[in-house]
């Protein structure tokens, strides 16, 4: 009996140690780095340092991420490309393979431009804590920070550098190194920084949308943030329905419920012959949301509002490319499938005529907000009190001159810089081996005029003339290369090679000789 007392004592005390022992130490939360303007109250802006010590913090702390180099820069500074998937893969085909959507996020492609760097940094940052989670099963993340690395590291006072804007203090500026516009480069594609992209993020990846991250000044109004879908009329109608009609406005229509902010096609108004309308910019390809559209792909330009202080800009460019990528996962399927189709139908040779001229075109009239008359602000303050003014809107356009696509080019080996400027694109370039003369077409030069000034180190040329039906002889012919129209990439190859488009290769110099009145040019069509 004894013993049993005192058995049941000892487990009583045991019992009693147990429960009022202290509880263990909850685990540390994780210390998830935070971006220069998070850190500084939103008065600086991140360099190229801020960028890859915030990445490689995210890498130590367990992000499903990779970091590699996109490129050098012009002056000589790496480009951070990073991956974000899981599982990991290695390219875009292994992406494929595991029936994700691929997703390009570039930014600071102009280095003053800053917001859309800070908010790649804060999404990559919210996919590794765990956020998101429908984004990761349904997509891979291709992305550049900072793709302009030698403009983001010109820092100058900002407001000398960028006098519309509000803030930060000191920034960056627009061109790369070498003095270009990278947001002009995307069809010549002369910078180290377009080839690099060419050859990692088009060919290498091949994402299926591409989101490219701005700044915009211009007519003051009252939208926090412009967009835009790929513009150029050549664009595969099923990726315009897409990106156009569907995933904007549905992306405008949840900014305004979810945060009452109000957006719009990118605009200004103009006076076009004696009638004030918000007007888009230009359709061509030089620019990256056009030129991806011709590469059969989904982009989308977000301009969030400059003279808007800097902690609002980089709020609604989050929200905005947080509901564009909510969007495409809802709409994966329909996006792969249409950019799919492109493809094989650019291959079947389905495409008849293609633009050689473009008309701006509204779709329809809406109250647009404008800074009221006699405002008194400055340009780089925010906008004083708005009125509403309705106004045709201007954001497509449509063909206004067409050509029949011929089944191919021929291309004499001397022009070898046009043929190294295909191959950069991915367009695939045979050498000629035909056994027979060849039927084609030579285009005629009645009109040559060259720009009274350089642009983007050219002075551009533009043609006019007549295409004239001739048989080059079959020793002649394999001389020189093909160029097959029925390839993916045959919206560009007709925007490359038609002699007098206004971003083909003609237009800026590739040409090894000189085209004058009474000459011809080197590029032949195939009939």
């Amino acid at each position: 009996m004894q013993i049993f007392i005192f058995t049941c004592l000892i487990i009583i005390a045991l019992c009693s140690v147990a429960f009022t022992q202290e509880p263990a130490d909850p685990p540390s939360p994780i210390l998830w780095p935070k971006t220069r303007p998070e850190r500084t109250e939103n008065a600086e802006t991140s360099t190229l340092e801020d960028v890859n010590a915030f990445l490689d913090q995210l890498i130590a702390l367990g992000a499903p991420l990779t970091r590699s180099v996109l490129g050098v820069s012009d002056g000589k500074r790496e480009i951070p490309l990073v991956v974000c998937a899981s599982p990991m893969v290695a390219d875009g085909a292994e992406a494929r393979a595991s029936g994700r959507l691929v997703i390009y996020l570039q930014a600071n492609i102009h280095g003053g431009e800053v917001e859309g760097k800070e908010v790649v940094l804060t999404l990559l940052r919210e996919i590794s804590a765990g956020r998101h989670p429908q984004w990761l099963a349904r997509c891979v993340f291709v992305c550049t920070p900072v793709y302009n690395v030698d403009g983001n590291e010109a820092w100058g006072e900002g407001l000398e550098n960028r006098g519309h804007q509000n803030g930060p203090s000191r920034i960056g500026q627009r061109p790369n190194g070498g003095g270009l516009d990278l947001n002009r480069d995307c069809q010549k594609a002369e910078s180290p920084e377009m080839r690099a992209a060419l050859t990692a993020i088009y060919r290498g990846w091949d994402p299926h949308v591409v989101l490219d991250l701005h700044t915009t000044n211009g007519t003051r109004h009252g939208y926090t943030l412009t967009y835009a879908p790929p513009l150029h009329p050549d664009t595969d109608p099923r990726i315009l329905e897409l990106a156009r009609d569907t995933l904007l406005p549905a992306a405008r229509k949840r900014m305004r419920e979810e945060w009452g902010e109000e957006t719009n096609d990118y605009g200004n108004v103009e006076d076009r012959k004696g009638a004030r309308g918000w007007y888009t910019f230009s359709p061509l390809g030089r620019y990256v949301t056009n030129y991806v559209g011709l590469r059969n792909r989904i982009a989308i330009l977000s301009e969030a509002t400059s003279y808007l202080p800097l902690e609002t800009r980089i709020t609604s460019t989050h929200r905005f490319v947080t509901t564009v990528i909510d969007l495409a996962t809802e709409h994966a399927g329909a996006i792969a499938a249409a950019c799919r189709d492109a493809d094989q139908d650019a291959v079947a040779g389905k495409m008849d005529t293609l633009s050689t001229a473009f008309t701006v075109v509204s779709r329809g009239e809406e109250p647009v907000p404008l800074e009221a008359p006699g405002a008194g602000r400055a340009a780089h303050e925010s906008p004083g009190a708005l009125i509403s003014e309705t106004l045709p809107i201007h954001d497509r356009f449509t063909s206004s001159a067409s050509r029949t696509v011929p089944r191919g080019y021929w291309i004499p080996a001397a022009e070898s810089r046009i043929v190294s400027l295909l191959r950069r694109h991915g367009i695939a370039v045979e050498p000629c081996r035909t056994e027979s003369p060849l039927a084609i077409e030579r285009f005629a030069i009645t009109k040559a005029d060259r720009a009274a000034r350089s642009f983007q180190g050219h002075r551009t040329v533009r043609l006019a003339g007549t295409w004239q039906p001739e048989e080059l002889a079959t020793v002649a012919a394999q001389a020189g290369y093909v160029v097959s129209t029925r390839q993916p990439l045959a919206r560009l190859v007709f925007g490359l090679l038609e002699p007098d488009l206004e971003d083909g290769a003609i237009a800026w110099e590739f040409a090894e000789g000189e085209l004058a009145p009474g000459g011809s040019v080197p590029l032949l069509r195939l009939r």
